[in-house]
């Protein structure tokens, strides 16, 4: 009885710390789920899915079951619990990830290697024949080993006959081909307290956390090799040594366990992050510090394709393949049409809660602000410049090239990650901020322009053109209307929509070619002598300074996964070209402000692959 009251005192502190503490957190989690994730775990007490992986309510959707199982397609019963949490999580939920989490120590791998040991457990007997495939073959390939590295072996090898297994649904299937899907082997190791994943490339289950040779703990907690410092840094301290990996076994051909081989077959798992207790756990398609020059090439091969648009741009501008004012036309029709459209549509088949996201909206915006303010007061005191000259300085040390480049880069990047792009979308709200404090500062300052007196006069005549001719805050705000009301897109209006928006990069990057070779040329006739020293101070702050920022910002704000990854590879994106725009049309240095916005895209190739490259190496995407 005293056992049973437990759970009931459990209950009472998960109202108490979890449920009343996060009433809005459960209150949106009352309207409907969206986990990420379908875990099929052990149903094992010891190996607890939602406590191995710090999971939050939402988080998952789990099906658990003796040694963890899927059954082949053609051995599917009518009604089968694991194919109805499958059915359900693939076509409703749209997850996006599926996980088979092995453990050590399994009794149903336990009962299939030692039948005798069941008596007149025949369901049980039934169920761990799925996992035979993987038994026949470790017989021949590990009949020497001893009972235990035997257990240890069939345990993996039953992880794979079940990705295996999942592969053999059209349904699953189609989806991983599309990348929509991931399926990741996982196994934890009780006994070491170890999560490994399997990596088809080296057919071994390696470590996702490695520990400390000396002391034994994890990496992470490592008070002794912190960071990869050697211990001999610190005073006081023992004798250097390294990390070893863990306990890898060589799983001797095991993908070829399973009836139907997978090699070639699964898929790179996604990168991604989840907090397990006392330590990160990094699901990356390779174990931490493998493959970091093959990581930055996959990068750096995101980015390219989107330059070369740029470079068909400018080669269609040099050879005169387009009419004169074609740049004109394809920046109206992306202006007024595609990219009001594509933010439309993202935003309207978004969840109203996503919007929700008060740390994003305030360390995008606190970062850009800052860098503004930061390069504006060091324009006035350094250079000694004008307020208008200094405004134009500190909006090209910050105003992110963010539809023209960002979208286009996260595209290409994240293909077919529908969030990624969402986030991408919201990320170019926040530059108009910039747009409008700027303009403000500029019309302030200009005698030459007729414009209302006043800050306040000026403020709002920005205000209303920045808005009410604004096509791209009309799509997006249509968009977030569409989702408050909840009424949806009609199937044919979504799909229009989806198509014309798909338009929206390709076009941008043409456009931005052929605007850059236009503006190549005003700076080859009239800038000469640009302080060499200053240009290289605004590069800087704008690839690498600003993305830096963002990310501390975000960061400290609890801001984390795809949303931080997404923010700061916006961030590290070059200078918007409007920049130069709104100097010419005050007088305001705009020979220097066009070589400014010229370098920073051109440079942004590499700021935006590095960074790339960085949150996937750390998981964030």
């Amino acid at each position: 009885m005293k056992d049973f009251e437990k759970f009931i005192d459990g209950f009472r502190n998960f109202r108490r710390f979890y449920f009343d503490a996060e009433n809005d957190y459960y209150t949106s989690l009352n309207k409907g789920q969206h986990p990420k994730a379908i875990v099929i775990a052990c149903s094992d007490s010891r190996a607890d899915p939602a406590l191995l992986m710090g999971c939050d309510p939402g988080d998952i959707f789990v099906v658990r079951n003796v040694a963890n199982l899927v059954p082949h397609a053609d051995d599917a019963l009518r009604r089968d619990a694991v194919l109805a949490v499958l059915e359900y999580g693939v076509h409703h939920l749209k997850v996006e990830h599926i996980i088979v989490l092995g453990h050590s120590g399994c009794g149903g791998i336990q009962a299939l290697l030692n039948p005798e040991s069941l008596h007149d457990e025949s369901f049980v007997a039934n169920w761990v024949s799925m996992a035979a495939p993987a038994l026949e073959r470790m017989r021949e390939d590990v009949r020497d080993e001893s009972p235990a590295d035997r257990q240890r072996h069939c345990e993996e090898a039953a992880i794979l006959v079940s990705i295996d297994n999942l592969l053999s649904y059209p349904w699953i299937q189609e989806r991983v081909a599309a990348h929509e899907l991931s399926l990741h082997a996982w196994y934890f190791d009780m006994s070491q307290g170890s999560l490994l994943a399997y990596f088809p490339d080296s057919e071994t289950f390696e470590p996702l956390v490695a520990h400390c040779r000396q002391c034994g703990a994890l990496d992470a907690a490592c008070g002794c090799h912190a960071h990869g410092r050697q211990a001999k840094d610190r005073p006081g301290a023992g004798p250097p040594h390294t990390l070893r990996n863990g306990p890898a076994v060589r799983m001797q051909g095991l993908s070829r366990m399973a009836a139907r081989p997978l090699s070639g077959r699964l898929p790179r798992a996604v990168p991604g992050f989840f907090m397990v207790p006392g330590f990160v756990a990094c699901a990356s398609g390779h174990p931490p510090g493998r493959s970091i020059s093959k990581g930055m090439i996959e990068a750096f091969s995101a980015v390219v394709p989107v330059f070369l648009l740029i470079g068909l741009g400018v080669c269609l501008d040099l050879f005169r393949a387009l009419p004169e004012n074609a740049n004109q036309t394809l920046s109206l029709y992306v202006l007024n049409v595609a990219l009001p459209l594509l933010l439309f549509q993202i935003m309207a088949t978004a969840p109203l809660e996503s919007f929700a996201h008060p740390q994003f909206w305030l360390g995008v915006i606190a970062a850009q602000f800052l860098i503004y303010g930061v390069c504006y007061a060091a324009d006035r005191i350094l250079a000694r410049h004008d307020s208008a000259a200094a405004t134009v300085t500190a909006l090209g040390g910050c105003f992110c090239n963010a539809a023209f480049v960002g979208i286009p880069v996260i595209t290409s990047a994240l293909p077919g990650n529908a969030e990624a792009l969402f986030v991408a979308g919201l990320f170019t709200i926040t530059p108009n901020l910039l747009f409008v404090v700027g303009q403000v500062q500029l019309a302030a300052h200009d005698p030459s322009r007729s414009m209302p007196q006043g800050r306040k006069a000026v403020l709002l005549h920005v205000l209303r053109y920045s808005l009410l001719y604004n096509a791209v805050f009309w799509g997006m705000a249509g968009g977030v209307l569409v989702s408050a009301l909840g009424l949806g897109l009609w199937d044919p209006l979504n799909r229009a929509a989806e198509l014309v928006g798909h338009t929206a990069a390709p076009c941008m990057l043409v456009t931005l070619g052929l605007t850059l070779r236009e503006r190549l040329a005003v700076v080859l006739r009239h800038a000469g002598g640009h302080a060499l020293l200053r240009q290289t101070a605004l590069q800087i702050c704008k690839l690498v300074v600003q993305p830096l920022v963002c990310w501390g910002i975000l960061a400290a704000l609890g801001v984390e996964g795809l949303w931080l990854a997404v923010s700061v590879i916006m961030a590290a994106s070059g200078s918007a070209l409007v920049v130069p725009v709104l100097a010419d049309v005050h007088h305001a240095g705009p020979e220097e402000a066009t070589l400014t916005a010229l370098v920073s895209n051109g440079l942004s190739l590499f700021s935006l692959s590095f960074f790339i490259w960085v949150m996937r190496l750390l998981g964030h995407i």
